[in-house]
C-alpha cells in the first residue's frame, strides 16, 4: 500500500508540475501578447499623429500657394492695366508726333 500511496503522490506531484508548467507558459504568452498589443497601439498612435501632422502641413502649403496664386493674379491684373495705360499713352504720343510732323511739313511748304 505504501508504494501505491507513494506512487500516487509522485503521480500527483508530476501532474501538478505539468499543470504548473502549462500555466506558467500560458501566463508568459499572455504577457508577451500584452506587450505586443501595447507596441502595436503605440505604433498605430504614432502613425496617426504623423498622418495628421502631414495633413496639416499639406493644408498649410495649399493655403500658402493659394494666397501666392491670388497675389500673382492681382499683380498680373495691375501689370495688364499698366500696359494698357502705357500703350494708350504711346499711341497718343505717336498721334501727337504725326500731327506735329504734318504741321511742320505744311509750314515748310
Amino acid at each position: 500500500m505504501r508504494e501505491t500511496i507513494a506512487e500516487a503522490g509522485i503521480q500527483h506531484v508530476d501532474e501538478v508540475r505539468a499543470i504548473s508548467k502549462d500555466l506558467i507558459a500560458k501566463a508568459l504568452r499572455m504577457r508577451a501578447d500584452s506587450y505586443l498589443a501595447q507596441v502595436k497601439t503605440q505604433l498605430l498612435t504614432q502613425t496617426i499623429i504623423e498622418i495628421d501632422k502631414g495633413k496639416k502641413q499639406v493644408m498649410e502649403a495649399h493655403h500658402v500657394l493659394s494666397r501666392e496664386h491670388e497675389q500673382v493674379n492681382e499683380k498680373k491684373q495691375k501689370l495688364e492695366l499698366l500696359v494698357q495705360e502705357r500703350t494708350a499713352d504711346l499711341r497718343k504720343e505717336i498721334e501727337e508726333r504725326k500731327k506735329y510732323e504734318v504741321a511742320l511739313e505744311q509750314a515748310h511748304d
